[in-house]
C-alpha cells in the first residue's frame, strides 16, 4: 500500500499531456542564413532567419551576427499578447542561447527588447 501511494504522489508532480505536447512540438522548422549586403551604400546585415512551429502556431525569429544573444520575433506582430511568449522565449534561451528579445511594439511602431522574467517591454 505505501508503494502505491509513493508512485501515484510521483506521478501527480509529472506535467500534464497538454503542456508536455506544447513543448514537445516546439521546433525550429528552418534556419535560413541571411548575408544582405549592398557595397554601394555600405550596408550590411548578416544572420539567421528561423521558422519555429508547435504544431498549431509558427513563429519567425531572426538573428544578427552583430547582435550576439539576441532574437527579434518577426511574426506574429502581437507576439507581445500572445499566451505562447513564456514557452517560446524559454525554447530560443535553450535552443539558440538568446538572452535578450525583442518585439514589436505597435503603438510605436517599432521593435523593443522585453524583460525576460516579466514579459513586459523595458522602459525606455
Amino acid at each position: 500500500m505505501l508503494l502505491k501511494e509513493h508512485q501515484h504522489e510521483r506521478f501527480q508532480k509529472l506535467p500534464t499531456a497538454n503542456q508536455t505536447e506544447r513543448n514537445l512540438l516546439l521546433k525550429i522548422a528552418t534556419a535560413t542564413r541571411f548575408d544582405d549586403v549592398d557595397h554601394d551604400t555600405g550596408y550590411e546585415s548578416r544572420g539567421f532567419n528561423y521558422v519555429i512551429q508547435n504544431g498549431e502556431d509558427t513563429y519567425m525569429i531572426r538573428t544578427y551576427d552583430d547582435e550576439p544573444g539576441e532574437a527579434t520575433v518577426m511574426y506574429p506582430k502581437s507576439m507581445s499578447k500572445h499566451s505562447s511568449l513564456r514557452v517560446l522565449v524559454g525554447f530560443l534561451q535553450c535552443e539558440l542561447g538568446i538572452s535578450r528579445v525583442s518585439l514589436y511594439k505597435g503603438e510605436l511602431g517599432i521593435y523593443a527588447e522585453i524583460d525576460l522574467d516579466s514579459l513586459k517591454f523595458l522602459s525606455a
